[in-house]
């Protein structure tokens, strides 16, 4: 009952915001992009609280249309080549105090490939889906990120400017919470690189980061092997079973949405 009660009082809210957003000096260029369920999306990860919601759109459409606009100009669903790739997975099963576990794998990325840039234009694209099917339901994350095959030549191409964009899009415009990071199989260069990340981070965020090399036991006692695919250690699951498939054709769906965002900031 509870948790209808909530989507009710969502949608309740949600012809609310749409008249906060209409009067909002940042926002209200945008207000026709932004559907229902983006809306909700950012309504429930700020826990309904219109204030936050407005403040945390606001910061989401400066990255987007401000500071980082060549980013949002330059990439799209379609073109973007790791969106596919398992570069960024949803888990099917949430963890057992409920909480969304996304899966980050550094082994599908070949530079000569695929720029860095375009595995954050994919790791966008899964964060804005996740927004608008997932923090429906709770905005609290737990992130995975398995370094597995990640060097010297994937870590060169992490500079600082590129850190801090990480930081901007993902920690400071997103409705949710991260409640931990489990790093597993790092190396000497991931240990370098997430030192100069955690920088940039409150202490709370940085006390959340959890090392576990390669002991995959470790790991489990915060996320259930049952849950994982058997390249965690899992038990008897594929990548392909442990995770949600479903929202890639969703992402690609959602060209329209970025080329329209790109075309308001061409004209703005």
């Amino acid at each position: 009952m509870e948790t209808v009660n909530k989507a009710d009082k969502a949608a309740l809210l949600l012809d609310e915001i749409k008249l906060k957003i209409k009067e909002n000096e940042i926002i209200s260029a945008y207000s026709d992009l932004l559907d229902d369920h983006l809306l909700l999306g950012f309504l429930n990860g700020k826990k309904l609280r219109l204030d936050e919601t407005v403040k945390c759109l606001e910061h989401f459409i400066k990255m987007r249309t401000g500071k980082y606009k060549q980013f949002t100009k330059k990439f799209r669903p379609s073109t973007a080549t790791m969106v596919d790739k398992g570069i960024v997975n949803i888990l099917k099963e949430k963890d057992p105090k409920g909480r969304v576990v996304v899966l980050f794998q550094a082994s599908p990325w070949i530079p000569s490939e695929a720029s860095l840039e375009d595995c954050i234009a994919t790791a966008m694209f899964f964060m804005d889906e996740a927004i608008r099917s997932v923090f429906s339901e709770g905005n609290e994350l737990v992130c995975i990120v398995d370094c597995k095959g990640f060097g010297f030549n994937q870590g060169r191409h992490f500079t600082p400017r590129i850190i801090l964009l990480a930081v901007e899009l993902f920690m400071r415009s997103c409705p949710s919470r991260p409640k931990a990071f489990h790093i597993v199989n790092e190396g000497y260069v991931i240990n370098g690189l997430l030192r100069l990340l955690r920088t940039q981070l409150d202490k709370k965020l940085q006390d959340r980061f959890h090392f576990h090399s390669s002991d995959y036991e470790g790991l489990h006692e915060h996320v259930p092997a049952s849950l994982l695919p058997a390249s965690l250690g899992g038990e008897v699951l594929s990548l392909e079973e442990a995770c949600d498939e479903v929202i890639i054709p969703r992402i690609l769906q959602r060209d329209d949405f970025y080329k329209k965002l790109a075309r308001k900031v061409s004209l703005s």
